[in-house]
């Protein structure tokens, strides 16, 4: 599980706790009936109404079927879950590489802010523009590539 998962239907955290604890949930292999996946989760869902006393989680996840995804759903979820995880790694290192740009401009600017009369073009600015720009290439082609695979396995493609 990732912080990028999608919201737990219903908000139901102790079936998604009960769900995630489960060998079986967790290797996500598929049912080829839904409903023989539907009648595992209302197993998940009996257990926890005895742990907790917890009337309200059947009626809550009655219908349990928004719990099951299908081979399309699972795969766009994985997608987009891998975008927002190369988003918020991309976006780590553009605030690093944002603070080391700061840290550059400020250092040629004078005791008044202004640009120093010294200034000139620092090879390691250079540097730094360079790796922002290689770096925002190689998130563009990430996505690319994602985008393609989701694609290419939604179309069966190998």
């Amino acid at each position: 599980m990732t912080e990028f998962d999608l919201p737990l239907p219903n908000g139901d955290k102790e079936i998604g706790d009960a769900v995630r604890k489960c060998k079986c949930c967790a290797r996500e292999l598929p049912f080829y009936d839904p409903n023989a996946a539907i009648d595992y989760l209302k197993g998940h869902i009996t257990i926890k109404t005895a742990e907790l006393g917890d009337s309200t989680l059947v009626k809550r996840n009655a219908d349990s079927k928004d719990w099951i995804k299908n081979d399309d759903q699972a795969l766009l979820e994985a997608t987009v879950t891998g975008a927002a995880i190369i988003m918020a790694h991309a976006s780590d290192k553009a605030s690093m590489i944002h603070g080391q740009l700061k840290e550059i401009s400020e250092g040629v600017r004078n005791a008044e802010g202004n640009l120093s009369e010294y200034y000139y073009f620092l090879r390691r600015l250079l540097e730094t523009l360079h790796r922002l720009l290689v770096f925002y290439f190689a998130v563009e082609r990430s996505l690319h590539y994602t985008a393609q695979n989701f694609d290419m396995v939604k179309k069966g493609g190998d």
